[in-house]
């Protein structure tokens, strides 16, 4: 499953996911800034809201940057997760929001990492780690 969402600067994002057991991997591509948290929550609120996951892992391979309307979208994602009694893991992000995640301390909340935790394709082979 996938959405493409076109920017009013022309550019596109593209969030996608897939389930294995109860576990969810969702790959978002591009910008998670004001313009576009809107959309990517219109795609994964639905999503997180008609099943309960064991585990929602997002995969920011390739999220270019974050502002502080993407941190609340995954502060209230986490809050959905946690309230499900359920995992919530960020994976592969860039340095620079992996440092910014550091610094301001919400890898003590949930998992984060500037590398795919399984030492694998995350998008294809994440899920496999925790059947």
């Amino acid at each position: 499953m996938a959405a493409f969402f076109n920017h009013k600067a022309g550019k596109v994002m593209h969030v996608s996911h897939s389930i294995k057991n109860k576990n969810c991997i969702v790959s978002i591509e591009g910008d998670v800034t004001i313009f576009k948290v809107p959309h990517i929550k219109s795609y994964l609120i639905p999503l997180i809201e008609k099943q309960t996951w064991e585990k929602l892992v997002l995969n920011f391979e390739k999220v270019t940057s974050l502002d502080s309307s993407g941190i609340i979208m995954i502060l209230s994602l986490y809050r959905k997760q946690k309230g499900n009694d359920a995992e919530f893991i960020i994976c592969q992000m860039n340095q620079e929001i992996y440092t910014w995640f550091q610094q301001s301390h919400l890898d003590g909340l949930f998992q984060v990492s500037s590398e795919c935790l399984c030492g694998k394709d995350c998008s294809q082979n994440f899920v496999a780690l925790y059947q």
